[in-house]
This record gives structure tokens, C-alpha cells and sequence, in this order.
């Protein structure tokens, strides 16, 4: 705030005392460039347009500078994990899907196995069938369900 006003009652005194406004920005806004634009009666280069074209596009960019890198690394992390997630599930297609298929398939062939209908009497009826002599297969090629169920741990 003081410089502020420091600014402000100086560029008043030296107006006053006859300086141009390109004399008094010079001396009053050091912050700022010199002008390039054409010379006042004084002989001190304009601001001119392009100039303060040239000023605000810095200004802006400077301010914009840190939105763009964070705009940049948030495109760039959406195409990491997009790539990442490619690349998992290629390692899911060689790994994973083969244990999966190997674990239906023994869901599969342990599920159609642990079925007894009416306590395994169905089972111990088909075994005794195939035991009588009238029957041509031999009993040890027949399983019966609970055989099965005996190899597989249930």
C-alpha cells in the first residue's frame, strides 16, 4: 500500500513539473519496460501497443504457466493408467484365464460328482445292477458316484 501511494503522489510531481508520461513511467514503474513505441517532445519512447500486447501476454502466461503443467501431467497420468489397464488385463489373459478355466472346470467336475440323489442309493443301485452276472461291463470300468466322490475328497 505505501508504494502504492509512493507511485502515485510521485508520477503527481512529476507531471507537475512538466514531465511526459513516458518520463514518468520510466522513472515511477520500474517494474515495467521501456517503451519502443516513437519519442515524445522529451526524446523517451512511447509505450506503444504491441508493447503493452507483448506485457499482458507475458502476464498471462506467467499466471496460466502452472494450470497448463497441471492440465499436462493429468493428460499425461489418464494415459498411464490407460496403459497400465491394457497391460493388465493382457497379463490377466496369459495368467488368470487359464487358472480360472482350470478352476471352473474342476468346480465343473466335482460339482456333477458330489450330486447323490436319495443318500447314494441311486449310486449303490446301479453298482449292484452292474455286479449281476447277467450284465456284460465289468465293474471295475463303472464308478459309481460314490467312488468319485472318494477320489475327489468329498
Amino acid at each position: 500500500a505505501r508504494h502504492k501511494k509512493w507511485m502515485q503522489s510521485t508520477h503527481r510531481r512529476l507531471k507537475g513539473k512538466g514531465k511526459s508520461d513516458a518520463r514518468c513511467r520510466e522513472l515511477v514503474a520500474l517494474h515495467l519496460p521501456k517503451g519502443s513505441g516513437p519519442r515524445d517532445r522529451q526524446g523517451v519512447h512511447t509505450f506503444s501497443a504491441g508493447d503493452l500486447r507483448m506485457v499482458k501476454q507475458a502476464y498471462t502466461d506467467e499466471w496460466n504457466q502452472p494450470y497448463r503443467e497441471a492440465t499436462r501431467t493429468m493428460v499425461d497420468l489418464r494415459d498411464l493408467r490407460r496403459e497400465q489397464k491394457q497391460i493388465i488385463e493382457k497379463l490377466y489373459k496369459v495368467t488368470e484365464a487359464e487358472f480360472a478355466r482350470k478352476q471352473a472346470e474342476e468346480k465343473a467336475a466335482t460339482g456333477l460328482a458330489g450330486i447323490s440323489l436319495f443318500g447314494g442309493a441311486v449310486a449303490k443301485a446301479l453298482n449292484k445292477a452292474s455286479e449281476s452276472p447277467t450284465e456284460a461291463p465289468p465293474v471295475s470300468k463303472v464308478k459309481g458316484v460314490d467312488q468319485i466322490a472318494k477320489e475327489l475328497g468329498i
